[in-house]
């Protein structure tokens, strides 16, 4: 174990025992913040083919884009520090075979807006573009998209088909057990 493991989890320690609401906060902002990556040149280009639109989603802004006007639609959710646009081949042999496509930067991803996000939130958003488009006859979903279009389905997502691709088996955040609400990071508390 490293030196600076070690002091953070000697720091950890002693804040938890001191404050569990600071410790969850700290915990909070790092587990809970995705990276912020620059996008490609060749997926900005892809994402200006399409028409893009912005939903509210739990008071944040949520950017997403959609190509074809006929056809099943697809959706596609990406995983933890990604972005819709990172399913530019996909989207493009979609799109070819005559589907319509779908695609959304998850709260605290990409052009959306936030910087703490969870898989609690990319179901939200999920269900929320898969609304906001009309009816999607199937989604894909990688990683954390793949939980989090798993949970979207439970919560009413109506597709025929479903593709994870290496799917997350959980949110990527702290995890609330009962009687830990109050004090757990806030982007995973059930709503």
């Amino acid at each position: 174990m490293t030196t600076a493991l070690r002091f953070t989890r000697a720091a950890f320690g002693a804040v938890q025992r001191a404050s569990p609401r600071l410790a969850a906060r700290w915990a909070e902002r790092l587990f809970c913040s995705p990276p912020r990556r620059p996008i490609s040149e060749r997926m900005a280009a892809w994402l200006a083919g399409g028409r893009r639109f912005d939903l509210t989603v739990g008071g944040r802004r949520v950017a997403a884009w959609s190509w074809g006007e006929r056809g099943s639609g697809v959706l596609l959710a990406h995983g933890w520090g990604s972005r819709g646009a990172r399913f530019v081949d996909l989207g493009g042999a979609l799109l070819a075979s005559g589907f319509r496509v779908v695609t959304f930067d998850a709260p605290g991803h990409g052009a959306s807006s936030g910087r703490l996000s969870s898989g609690l939130e990319f179901a939200r958003a999920t269900l929320a573009v898969a609304t906001a488009v009309g009816p999607v006859s199937a989604v894909v979903g990688h990683s954390l998209g793949g939980f989090a279009a798993a949970l979207a389905i439970e919560g009413g997502l109506a597709a025929h088909r479903a593709v994870f691709i290496a799917p997350s088996e959980t949110d990527g955040c702290p995890p609330v057990r009962a009687g830990d609400a109050d004090s757990a990071p806030r982007h995973s508390r059930p709503r």
